[in-house]
């Protein structure tokens, strides 16, 4: 979103607006930039076309003109934030894309008088201000007393780790593989799983804790990463302490279990529940079609759309998007000594920039894979993981724009993070040789390159026939004709090859200069990749 609101002067948001047969797209820019719609509503095609995967049938955009723009009210959130959570009173704060305000959620009508008081002082307007009054404190959703009848590990099952107090119990979440490759030996690809911190043995804290399923005689992991709290975007100052997050990853030990992780693969219960708060006495999964393809990953979620979940104690549920960046306090038992409240074993910590929705959820879903589904392919794209709640039915989820901050950086796994894959994209749609077909005798020596259009990347390549290599080009003269093949290894370590003929004429190519360019490549909604 904030990246939409900087390419687009006066751009406010976007959400769905329910229309009974037909749901609209309602694109809001700021009044004095009402003339920028057609940008914005090209911009927001984009990024759904690019990340959601419609294909059709887009719904019909409308234009609403709005006081301020997305950037104005992101900023003062920004400069709002570090006074106000100081407020034992504040419980919430969001941007408001559809009510153009910034949403502030406290505890009593005392908390709203401080919070204007702050507001006055930093010039923030209270036209910009909106407030729920009476919000409680929301609650990481863990420590589930009881054990799932399932054994098989995949998202949506239950996991959980020793606590020197109790056992925790939890939801896995989705499923990721590393490879190991290099261009002399394989080793075989690395397997995780994301879980909330809060469902590791002591929350926002690496310990290296295992991870059991379906109960301690059957451990499957470790955990390998779980960043400390912040100090530095919350201010130590106010004595709270903040992360984008509450995720961890855990790493499939093939010391400890023979068990594999189901790549990109969700538990699909007997059927989808929406806003019925009445549980059935047993969730059981779908014999005939027991589990949902993820095929894709999006970081980020639209306001008023239907997100899904599934978590073992609940199964799969369905609720609405209401806020799409909500910075929200909890208060979190089980955390390491450094940032316990004084004179108490639990810590409040501000998670931010979570996606709140309104499904079903209970204690026990923690780490519960939330997915956008679609029903005319039965396939879903992944969006995040579930981690805490109010209620029955208001819930918390990390979206991957923000794991990608906790986990994808020097606090969390670093670059490995970002060479994860959280589903199997498949085979490569198609795989070249770029390079020239045709060689002049006294040609310089030339350069092929190897590339290829989708797969698990990254690559290892092999080059032979002509020349030999071990890099994605091969650079030689050519003394004869003859065949130039690669061999592209994946990420899990399946192969593929192609090759090209290569002729001597004299009529060719003299070569020399700079590798060939790959040619273009038809980036397009209709892949495999993407939901259809």
């Amino acid at each position: 979103m904030m990246e939409l609101a900087r390419q687009v002067p006066g751009f406010a948001g976007f959400h769905y607006e329910p229309g009974g047969s037909e749901d609209r797209m309602v694109v809001a820019m700021r009044r004095k930039n009402r003339d920028g719609f057609p940008s914005a509503r090209s911009a927001v095609t984009g990024l759904m076309t690019a990340s959601l995967g419609h294909t059709a049938g887009y719904p019909a955009f409308v234009q609403r003109e709005v006081r301020y723009s997305f950037l104005e009210l992101a900023l003062e959130r920004a400069l709002l934030r570090g006074r106000i959570f100081a407020l034992p009173g504040v419980v919430s704060l969001a941007v408001d894309e559809e009510a153009n305000r910034i949403a502030i959620g406290v505890t009593d009508e005392s908390a709203e008088l401080e919070v204007m008081e702050v507001a006055d002082a930093l010039g923030v307007p209270h036209g910009m201000l909106a407030f729920e009054v009476g919000v409680s404190y929301a609650e990481p959703a863990a420590e589930l007393r009881g054990f799932s009848p399932d054994s098989s590990l995949q998202a949506g099952y239950h996991i959980m780790t020793y606590h020197p107090d109790d056992h925790i119990k939890c939801t896995a979440g989705p499923s990721a593989v590393k490879g190991r490759g290099h261009p002399t030996t394989w080793f075989p690809p690395i397997q995780y799983f994301l879980i909330n911190s809060h469902c590791s043995g002591i929350g926002f804290k690496r310990d290296t804790m295992t991870v059991s399923q379906p109960n301690l005689r059957d451990p499957v992991g470790k955990e390998v990463a779980d960043p400390e709290v912040l100090h530095d975007k919350c201010g130590k100052i106010f004595k709270y302490y903040c992360r984008y997050s509450d995720a961890a990853v855990v790493k499939v030990d093939t010391l400890l279990t023979d068990r594999n992780v189901a790549l990109g693969k969700i538990a699909r219960t007997n059927g989808v529940r929406e806003r019925q708060v009445t549980l059935p006495s047993r969730i059981g999964v779908d014999p005939e079609n027991p589990t949902i393809e993820i095929v894709s990953v999006w970081g980020s979620a639209v306001k008023h759309e239907m997100l899904d979940k599934v978590g073992f104690r609940t199964g799969w549920t369905r609720g609405e998007v209401l806020e799409t960046c909500d910075d929200e306090k909890f208060r979190y038992g089980g955390v390491h000594p450094d940032i316990q409240d004084h004179d108490s074993d639990s810590a409040t910590v501000n998670i931010l920039c979570s996606v709140k929705l309104d499904y079903i959820n209970r204690t026990g879903d923690s780490g519960a894979p939330v997915f956008r589904y679609y029903s005319s392919t039965g396939r879903a794209q992944l969006r995040g993981i579930h981690f805490g709640h109010y209620g029955a039915i208001r819930a918390w989820m990390s979206p991957f724009v923000q794991l990608d901050k906790d986990l994808g950086s020097d606090r969390g796994m670093g670059s490995d993070w970002h060479a994860l894959w959280f589903y199997d994209p498949g085979n490569p749609r198609s795989t070249w040789i770029s390079g020239p077909r045709r060689v002049h005798p006294d040609a310089k020596p030339c350069t092929w390159r190897a590339d290829a259009d989708g797969g698990m990347t990254p690559f290892n390549y092999t080059w032979s026939g002509l020349f030999l290599g071990r890099s994605k080009t091969t650079t030689g003269k050519v003394e004869e004709s003859g065949y130039l093949a690669v061999t592209f290894k994946d990420a899990i370590g399946r192969e593929f090859v192609d090759s090209l003929e290569v002729s001597i004429d004299g009529s060719g190519s003299l070569c020399g200069g700079r590798p060939p360019p790959p040619p273009p490549v038809d980036t397009g909604i209709d892949t495999v990749l993407t939901p259809q």
